[in-house]
């Protein structure tokens, strides 16, 4: 009996926080299948201090435009990478990302080095998360 007392506790505590991806738009110029969908999950998004933002972003290789008997199961599917922005200089670094193939194989990993800022003037990515404005 005290074990269906439990079970709705269960269930409420351990509901993971719902995700929202946006397509984030491609401001580049490149053609629209060379370059794989990316989405940020807008309910990742933390604003920390110093102008910092750390979010989610996901890259979905799956839409371009490939054979499947040319396909290897070992093909990279998604790859979600948790990304710090600073958004006064422009930069961004990976902490940590995940793979995602083929397969239905996951591979995860910590970034080693975390001291280096990657610097670009065009990131989509990066401008929608230092432009959002939380609710």
């Amino acid at each position: 009996m005290r074990l269906f007392q439990l079970l709705p506790l269960l269930a409420i505590s351990s509901a993971a926080h719902a995700e929202e991806w946006v397509a984030i738009p491609n401001s580049q110029s490149q053609e629209p299948s060379s370059s794989p969908k990316a989405f940020v999950d807008t309910q990742s998004i933390e604003v920390l201090d110093a102008g910092l933002r750390r979010a989610t972003v996901k890259l979905d290789f799956s839409s371009r435009p490939r054979d499947p008997a040319d396909t290897p199961a070992s093909t990279l599917k998604l790859w979600i990478l948790v990304t710090l922005y600073d958004c006064a200089k422009h930069a961004s670094r990976v902490e940590s990302s995940q793979s995602i193939l083929g397969d239905g194989t996951v591979k995860s990993a910590k970034a080693t080095n975390t001291e280096t800022w990657l610097q670009t003037e065009i990131d989509p990515g990066r401008d929608f998360v230092c432009a959002w404005k939380p609710k």
